[in-house]
């Protein structure tokens, strides 16, 4: 008979292998939206391809802090990157509008069930691929935001970014006065 026809019985494995070709051609969405899943990629495709409206996605959204997880290297190395969904939506041509690539993961983050979810193990595979005895890619935010907590460092990030990435500022926060701290 064949294997298609036989007999499972007590015991039996069956590995069922994934189709590269599809993963390689595709981005990811996960998140606060309504459709999450796998979606077919094109050359040109933008952020705003993926998530054309503000209809796709759920309430309650951080459309000022959607995170982009790419793949440089499959299974070897990642890097992080971010981009502000609104204003991608307001000008197509905006630097917002992120370019995406096979294989990228998009976030899209709740602002009231927080972050970590899908921080945590994105901070994880970072730290697992840094060199030794190099300097984490991670960055900290406290006080008066509205998510505070450790997030990837991205090329190029400013303070500007990193405050993005913390949800903004917080209702009772001095907008004039803020403190940076560097470890060397």
């Amino acid at each position: 008979t064949s294997d298609a026809q036989r007999e499972v019985r007590d015991g039996d494995v069956l590995r069922v292998a994934c189709n590269l070709e599809q993963l390689e051609n595709s981005v990811r969405l996960v998140g606060n939206v309504f459709q999450p899943g796998i979606y077919q990629w094109s050359p040109g495709m933008r952020i705003t391809d993926l998530l054309a409206r503000p209809e796709l996605v759920k309430p309650m959204s951080d459309l000022g802090y959607v995170l982009i997880r790419r793949e440089l290297a499959p299974n070897v190395a990642t890097q992080v990157l971010s981009t502000d969904l609104e204003s991608a939506w307001r000008r197509a041509d905006d630097a917002a509008n992120v370019p995406l690539e096979p294989r990228d993961t998009v976030y899209v983050f709740n602002i009231e069930t927080g972050r970590d979810q899908y921080i945590v193990p994105l901070l994880n595979e970072l730290e697992a691929q840094a060199a030794p005895n190099t300097p984490l890619p991670v960055v900290r935010i406290g006080g008066q935001v509205r998510a505070a907590g450790r997030y990837p460092l991205e090329t190029g990030m400013r303070v500007s970014d990193l405050l993005r990435a913390g949800g903004g500022l917080g209702e009772a926060a001095y907008g004039s006065n803020a403190e940076l701290a560097g470890y060397a």
